[in-house]
């Protein structure tokens, strides 16, 4: 869902809201049976708000915006996991052809955003055993930045 409101001056402000599929990426145990995933043994899916400011600056748009992600995870045996994200981006335009854009997030066990290299939760051992510690895998502090060039 996205709801724009528009203000004098061509400023623009977003909010934008989902209710996604609580994915993980763990690698299902049986390859011609489908078991459901920890996101959807949790049984409730995953929450996502973005809000946004943009304006024109020069034929171009310069943009703030910052985003936050929810998921609960039941990874059997009374193992919860709350996965989460905060992120913010932007967008700068420098000169009618460069643009500075970046990103930036934190978070804990959102492996299933891609996150992390896909891993969302770190074992103590082995994770067959129920007794085993669990905990979300900690996504480092990122950013990554751009310098687009219109040709």
């Amino acid at each position: 869902m996205e709801h724009r409101f528009d203000f004098s001056d061509q400023q623009e402000f977003t909010v934008q809201a989902g209710i996604l599929d609580n994915l993980t990426w763990d690698f299902p145990s049986d390859p011609f049976y489908r078991y459901a995933g920890a996101g959807e043994q949790s049984g409730q899916p995953a929450y996502a708000v973005r809000t946004a400011w943009s304006r024109p600056v020069g034929g171009k748009q310069l943009s703030f915006g910052t985003a936050g992600y929810y998921a609960r995870q039941n990874w059997s045996s009374g193992r919860f996991v709350d996965g989460w994200a905060g992120m913010a981006d932007w967008q700068v335009p420098l000169t009618q052809s460069w643009t500075l854009s970046g990103e930036f997030y934190r978070g804990r066990g959102a492996g299933g955003l891609g996150a992390g290299i896909g891993r969302t939760v770190l074992y103590g051992t082995s994770s067959t055993y129920a007794a085993t510690p669990i905990r979300g895998s900690r996504l480092p502090y990122g950013a990554r930045e751009s310098r687009n060039r219109r040709l």
